[in-house]
């Protein structure tokens, strides 16, 4: 309550209002009820405690407080600083398994600096070494001393493919990346060729169409809309359709990077000072429309336990996959997937969807479009048989 009293008294010096001041905070979510208390604390007199100690109690206050602090001194003077230094091996690893089944691996997590507890993030991924895809993932949190022997289970997808995998560690922790690979592989049968396994195979002119598949397209010799406020183009990342993306300029109420209160006063005209997080997200999610880099960017700068959210809100506005490998929480980086894969129609990318119900939800949506080579990747029976029965009805 005190920093929110204070912060009012540092706007009214600035010739906010208290109406503009509340309505701004009110806005950025403080509770109203905090919001009125605070103004109606910024006038109560400041009540002053004042104890009267003879001369006598003020020398052994002094020698007391002097005798503590020589005594912390000696005690707790701390050595040199040692940082934590993160390393991970594999121990071991199965070497082979069948699709299905639950791949085994033991890691071996060490911190070479500081002999303190601490938390750090682990995430697992499996890739398939021919088409560099990522199959399934997974990550936790482990409390970290010195060294510690760790187990991992990881499940391998049933419709995995026979063939070499590779196993990939990434630790995180305060800034610090340590990482290691191995290799195993997954036996049975070699997957099937088709028009949907995101690889150039069969008689395909590009992947997953043209000779057997669906006829490959390609962009218009024109992308123009004769729109001079618009960016226009055209590759595979629009499914060979123009898009008309708008370009920046003074006037359309928002404040770019190339613009500022002297260039562009009635975009980028001072405001009062933004404190909430969510109201930063919200301008991150909103450059990516226009800026996916510098979005990108500013979310690296976003403290750990907002990242998550950041990339999964710009994931959704720019339908980058790549972005998604980026998210930690399990279920904003599910969301991110599905996300894409319904924007892009690759329903590949709902394999690198962790949870179960969440995957089938995303394999459902291809199928009500259409796409019935899902139905075998559906977990759930219900969802699976639905399907079939959507299947069947098309034919």
């Amino acid at each position: 309550m005190p920093d929110l009293v204070s912060y009012i008294k540092e706007l009214q010096k600035k010739g906010y209002g208290l109406k503009s001041i509340k309505d701004n905070l009110l806005k950025y979510g403080y509770p109203e009820n905090e919001v009125d208390k605070a103004i109606y604390n910024l006038n109560q007199p400041e009540i002053k405690h004042t104890i009267h100690l003879t001369k006598t109690s003020l020398i052994a206050i002094v020698v007391v407080v002097i005798g503590l602090i020589i005594t912390s001194f000696i005690i707790f003077s701390p050595g040199e600083k040692k940082e934590e230094l993160l390393d991970v091996n594999i121990d071991s690893i199965d070497d082979s398994v069948n699709a299905g089944e639950f791949l085994s691996a033991s890691i071996e997590l060490s911190n070479m600096g500081a002999k303190s507890r601490y938390d750090v993030y682990i995430k697992y991924d499996v890739f398939d070494e021919k088409t560099k895809n990522r199959i399934t993932f997974k990550s936790e949190t482990v409390a970290l001393e010195t060294t510690k022997s760790h187990n991992v289970r990881i499940k391998i997808p049933e419709n995995a493919g026979a063939g070499n995998y590779r196993f990939h560690v990434t630790v995180r922790y305060s800034g610090q990346t340590a990482e290691s690979s191995a290799m195993f592989r997954i036996d049975g049968e070699e997957q099937k060729e088709s028009c949907y396994d995101s690889i150039k195979n069969q008689d395909e002119e590009e992947v997953d169409c043209g000779g057997i598949c669906k006829p490959c397209k390609d962009c218009p010799e024109s992308c123009d809309d004769n729109d001079a406020s618009t960016r226009d183009y055209c590759d595979a990342s629009t499914d060979f359709e123009c898009e008309h993306e708008g370009i920046a300029r003074c006037g359309d109420n928002v404040c770019s990077s190339n613009e500022d209160e002297n260039s562009c006063p009635q975009d980028c005209e001072e405001e009062i000072p933004v404190i909430n997080i969510w109201d930063k997200l919200e301008r991150i999610k909103k450059l990516a429309e226009s800026n996916p880099t510098q979005a990108k960017y500013e979310c690296q700068m976003i403290s750990d336990s907002y990242r998550d959210k950041c990339y999964k809100d710009i994931g959704e506005i720019i339908n980058e996959p790549a972005i998604c490998d980026k998210i930690i929480n399990e279920m904003q980086s599910d969301r991110c997937f599905s996300s894409a894969a319904e924007a892009l129609k690759k329903h590949a990318l709902c394999e690198n969807i962790v949870k179960e119900s969440r995957k089938d939800s995303c394999y459902i949506n291809f199928a009500i479009d259409g796409d019935y080579s899902v139905c075998d990747k559906i977990i759930n029976p219900y969802l699976q048989k639905s399907c079939n029965a959507l299947k069947q009805t098309a034919q």
